[in-house]
């Protein structure tokens, strides 16, 4: 019986691939901003991750530490090369810094790859 089984399981000629060698996509992190709203006193601080092949999942942890207030969120954009989020944040003078913090999950590995990009302004009016 464990003979047949043998033969059986060396017909069905089972191929394994080595993608040590697969290209890995370059990928970058952009903390852009801010932009501002006409009227309505927001400022718009804007991240994006992209990609130079589409990769399983992006994810973008999004902060603003400003004078006043802070403020964090995050978004996963699947099979994408690209994802873009926005934090809007009421404006005050002083110093705002701003970090998007993303983490690239692709094949083979399916690990992720921790990326980020930082920006800062000091508005005195």
């Amino acid at each position: 019986m464990t003979g047949l089984l043998l033969m059986g399981l060396a017909s069905l000629r089972l191929v394994t691939a080595d993608v040590s060698g697969a290209a890995v996509p370059t990928c970058q992190a952009i903390a852009e901003g801010p932009t501002f709203g006409l009227g309505t006193g927001l400022m718009y601080f804007h991240f994006t991750t992209t990609c130079d092949a589409v990769v399983n999942a992006i994810t973008i942890d999004a902060s603003v530490d400003g004078p006043r207030q802070d403020r964090a969120g995050s978004k996963t954009c699947v099979d994408s090369s690209t994802c873009t989020y926005v934090l809007s944040v009421p404006y005050a003078r002083g110093t705002w810094l701003w970090t998007n913090a993303s983490a690239i999950v692709s094949q083979p590995s399916a690990k992720s790859v921790p990326l980020s990009a930082t920006n800062a302004v000091t508005y005195s009016q």
